[in-house]
Order: C-alpha cells, then structure tokens, then sequence
C-alpha cells in the first residue's frame, strides 16, 4: 500500500498533519488579538477568558467521545466533519458583531477539534503499517501540533497588525478547505 517504511510519506499523511497543526494554531492565535477584540467588542475580562480557554477547553472534555465515535463512524468521516466545523465555525467567528458569537465560535471550533484530534491519530496507524514508521508518523503527528502552538502568536500579531483580530478566524478557512480537499481525494478511510 505505502512505501512509508523506506521513509517515503503516503500521500494522505500531509493532509492529516495540517490538521493536527490547525489544532496547535487554534490554541494561541486568538491570544495576542484579545486587545484588539476587546476594543471592539468591549467584553468584560470574563468575555475574554472565554474566548482564551473554550477551545482548549472544549477540546479537553470532548476528545475522548469523539474518539469513540469516530471509531464507530469512520476516521475520514470525523477528520471532514472536524474540518468542517473548524472551518465553519472559523467563519461565524469571523463574522461576528457580539462576543457571545465569538465565544460561541471558539466552542464549535474546540468541538471540531476534538473530532480531529483523535482521527488523525487513529489514520497514522492505518497509513503507516510497521512500528518503526508509526513512531516517526507519531513524531510528526505531536510536532505539527507543537509547530501550530509556536506559529500562533507570532502569526496572531501579523494578522492584527495587518489586518484585525478577524484574520485569527479567517486564517483556519483555507486550511480547512485545503486539507478536506486532499483528504477527500488521497485519504484513506
């Protein structure tokens, strides 16, 4: 199937790393915009904790069940409908006029999270067959993530600098767009 064990990557790996680094972003991007939210939303501190720590939050209490689910219901299935729903939910923060929708977006975009977490883990050993390339796809799977919590705030403050705190959403929808794309094209399921 895959010639992983020679250290050539399958053509569906790429897709599941970008999602796992997404999940990294997600955690810090939004951090360095909390001033800019603030003026423009003008929450309260409790507002902007939320904002902070619902991702995270969400994710945590919810990653174990989607686990399950997406065992029972298919790995690609929970990685598109994850995507999705970061996506989706990256837009309607995006677009948002209050801060409840913001709060509200970052739940959606945790929960999505928590459906990409575990399918991107439970496909590598799918993909990747013998031990020694499972520990390296392993490897690669926690250093997206890594990568994606390093790349937040430095990225964050480019997008408000440049842009606003909107661009910390808008940033998630090509990615999720592009990595649904190739998972549906080259993805195992």
């Amino acid at each position: 199937m895959t010639r992983s064990s020679q250290g050539i990557e399958p053509p569906s790996a790429p897709e599941r790393f970008t999602g796992l680094f997404l999940i990294g972003l997600d955690m810090t991007v939004l951090n360095v915009a909390l001033p800019s939210l603030r003026s423009e939303l003008q929450p309260g501190m409790a507002g902007l904790q939320w904002v902070a720590d619902g991702y995270t939050l969400t994710l945590a209490c919810a990653v174990l069940a989607t686990g399950t689910w997406s065992d029972r219901h298919g790995r690609r299935r929970a990685f598109l409908i994850g995507m999705g729903v970061c996506g989706g939910a990256s837009v309607v923060g995006a677009l948002a006029h209050t801060m409840g929708q913001v709060i509200a977006a970052r739940f959606a975009m945790g929960l999505g999270a928590a459906l990409l977490m575990p399918s991107t883990l439970s496909i590598i050993t799918v993909v990747f067959t013998d031990a020694v390339s499972q520990r390296r796809a392993i490897a690669v799977w926690a250093l997206m993530a890594g990568a994606g919590g390093l790349a937040g705030p430095p990225l964050g403050g480019l997008l408000v600098e440049h842009s606003s705190w909107r661009a910390g959403f808008w940033i998630n929808v090509p990615i999720a767009v592009c990595a649904s794309f190739l998972s549906c094209v080259r993805g195992p399921t």
